[in-house]
């Protein structure tokens, strides 16, 4: 849906500042469709055949993307079962609950804690409600209270790289509340090389470009380190895939 409207980046950087890029209701594609006021997703929605579309794509790109093959979900057996009262896996905006399933399928269950999927009401409670066999859903705005507390993983997977930082500080902040002392925020996500080097893949470029314009972008591990610094989190691993570096995930704790 971005695609067409790519052509006119130049004419909007020619017209918008750095800060206005930055502003939800002015991002590239709601201004190409003459729908500034609107957020990008505000934007989708309003025409009922594009908005069937996206979230056709969403599901397939989730379908799609690793989730397994980098952290050992596997290796909080012990912890979870030593506290099992604790959720095991916060899933923070996880859609239909495509990351959840892969989870317990490596764990062989959830080692008696809870799995959780938060989305919004209309997402999980929509015309084709989420229902997943041992996972609780449960409506939430990332941008509100987070209600689970002191879970083992609070997980964000393709959730930061809609948002630049100002509204990633806020729903990483969110999160931060309600961690314990042993609490961990898994980010799920693309890191981008620091340079670009001839021959390597274009595709994590390209999807900046296409998160630019929706109003978010792609970050490199110093940009991550930065980010996270910012609201009391550190880096306590970067795990890669194997067969594709670019797709990572990040464990984030509380700064000690």
């Amino acid at each position: 849906m971005q695609f067409p409207q790519w052509w006119k980046v130049s004419d909007y950087l020619k017209t918008h500042s750095a800060e206005e890029a930055q502003d939800a209701t002015k991002v590239p594609y709601v201004w190409a469709q003459d729908k500034e006021g609107m957020t990008y997703y505000e934007a989708i929605e309003e025409d009922p055949v594009v908005s069937d579309t996206w979230h056709k794509g969403m599901i397939m790109i989730e379908t799609t993307q690793p989730i397994s093959g980098m952290f050992p979900f596997h290796s909080m057996k012990a912890a979870v079962e030593a506290e099992p009262h604790r959720a095991f896996v916060v899933d923070v905006g996880g859609g239909r609950g495509n990351a959840l399933v892969s989870i317990m399928k490596e764990c062989g269950g959830s080692y008696g804690g809870k799995m959780i999927l938060q989305d919004m009401a209309e997402v999980l409670e929509g015309k084709d409600p989420v229902r997943v066999d041992g996972v609780e859903s449960m409506p939430h705005n990332f941008y509100d209270i987070q209600p689970i507390k002191n879970a083992h993983i609070y997980y964000l997977r393709n959730v930061l790289h809609n948002h630049y930082d100002a509204r990633s500080r806020v729903i990483l902040r969110r999160i931060v509340d309600a961690m314990g002392p042993t609490s961990r925020i898994l980010i799920g996500e693309m890191v981008l090389p620091a340079t670009a080097a001839p021959g390597s893949d274009p595709f994590p470029f390209f999807m900046d470009l296409n998160m630019f314009m929706e109003g978010g972008l792609e970050r490199t591990e110093e940009h991550w380190e930065k980010l996270l610094g910012e609201v009391s989190l550190q880096i306590e691993k970067v795990w890669r895939h194997p067969d594709n570096p670019v797709q990572s995930t990040i464990v984030a704790t509380l700064k000690s």
